[in-house]
Formats: structure tokens, sequence, C-alpha cells
């Protein structure tokens, strides 16, 4: 039986230098001047920056805008007051917090708060939004103090979570009342208004 001839390995080639393998991608030279030229695309730093810059300016010039001056004309509740705005009697829903109702503890003593924080000062509401009863929801300035987070820190009022979920200084001047017994945190266990309503339906 014929023997088989034995394979002949071929000599290995020298490798150039540049010159790919077979298992690495296509080798690239170089060009003159070193590494990759940057994409004349690509946005400076700086420039980016003022771009950011810029935006924010423009949001805080449109949210300083948006205040208007008013004319207080009554103090409803706790939380609602009528102004005059723009020679219009409106009726305003104090935004992000809820006061006591006329019947639970402290529901006139909220009243009075409001009274105090906003009689005869020079008074500016901010829109927010409109609720389901033509109410304007705004936020109230009193010779430019925010009312709502006055009413909140007092002790007079809750964060209103529901419709104010991520207002930072509603929670941290809630947290301020309670920490220091303001107001209803005086009580043991104060019920929020929203819970005493539900409960009365």
């Amino acid at each position: 039986m014929p023997t088989t001839a034995p394979l002949l390995s071929r000599p290995r080639r020298a490798r150039r230098p540049g010159k790919p393998t077979a298992h690495k991608t296509r080798y690239v030279r170089p060009r003159a001047g070193g590494g990759r030229q940057k994409s004349k695309n690509r946005k400076q730093p700086a420039q980016i920056l003022l771009g950011i810059v810029f935006i924010v300016a423009l949001v805080a010039f449109f949210d300083q805008a948006s205040i208007q001056p008013a004319k207080l004309l009554s103090v409803s509740d706790g939380d609602t007051l009528r102004v005059s705005l723009d020679g219009r009697e409106v009726k305003v829903r104090l935004y992000g917090i809820d006061t006591p109702e006329y019947k639970q503890p402290y529901g006139s003593a909220a009243s009075e708060a409001l009274r105090g924080l906003v009689a005869n000062r020079e008074i500016e509401v901010k829109e927010r939004d409109k609720d389901r009863y033509g109410r304007l929801v705004a936020i109230v300035y009193a010779d430019g103090e925010n009312v709502n987070r006055q009413l909140v820190e007092s002790g007079y009022a809750w964060w209103y979570r529901d419709h104010a979920t991520f207002n930072v200084p509603l929670a941290l001047a809630e947290f301020s009342a309670r920490r220091n017994d303001r107001g209803l945190w005086q009580d043991e266990d104060p019920t929020p208004p929203w819970e005493w309503r539900s409960k009365r339906r």
C-alpha cells in the first residue's frame, strides 16, 4: 500500500510593518501630523456652555414675565382669595398647598394667617393652572415674598404632594414646620384636609 508523502509546510513569510493579518481589521496609515483629525462638526465645550446659559436666562425671563400685579379684594379661606386682575375679579387658589377646612382644627387660624400675610401689601400672582371650578391656580407674592411657602412653613398648610410633587421649597417648608411643631403640627396626628374631605363625601 503506497505511503502518503508527508505534507510540506510553507516557510512563514516575514510580516512587513503595516501589513494586515487575517484576524485584524484593515490597517489605516496615520495622516500627516499624527492622530485622528477632529470632526469639524463637533461643538466646542465653550459653545455648549454658552447655549445652556442662554436657555436658562431665557426661561428665567419668561418665568418673571408671567408674574402679574393684582389687588386684594378678600380672603375666602386659608388657601383661596379674591383679587382684581386686569380689571377682572378673579378667584385664586394657592398652588401646591392645602389648608385645613373650616370645621377642622386650625381651619379658621389658617384663614387668619393668610389674611395677615396679604393684607395691606403689594400683591402679585403667577399663574400655574386652572382647576375644575374655574379658579386660577397660582403662586401668590406679598411684597415679593412667596405666600404659599410661608403658610406651609408657619404650619398652617400642608404641602399638597399630588399637585406639586417635585416642589422642593414646599417640601422643605413642611419639614421645617413639622420638626419645630409649628401651627397644626402641634397636634400629635393632624388629618390632612384631602383625607378629611374624602371621608365626608
